[in-house]
């Protein structure tokens, strides 16, 4: 997806890059803790993910929803 933000993992010497999420993020942070909280956002579809907060470790493991609606599209 053009302009997303993808998030690698890497040394502070440079190496061992690795990619730890090619979901669409739109912006990130990081808690007191080291964990990555993230907005999950795809400008081509709405559902109960996509809009979302998300955290999950610095390594990309153990993603979780953090945030919850219930989208309802209308054609009036």
């Amino acid at each position: 997806i053009p302009g997303h933000v993808k998030l690698y993992s890497f040394e502070p010497s440079g190496e061992n890059i690795k990619l730890i999420s090619d979901d669409p993020i739109e912006t990130f942070t990081f808690t007191p803790d080291g964990r990555v909280v993230y907005l999950l956002y795809d400008y081509d579809r709405i559902d109960n993910e996509n809009g979302e907060l998300w955290i999950m470790n610095q390594d990309g493991s153990s993603k979780k929803q953090l945030t919850f609606h219930q989208f309802v599209i209308s054609y009036e």
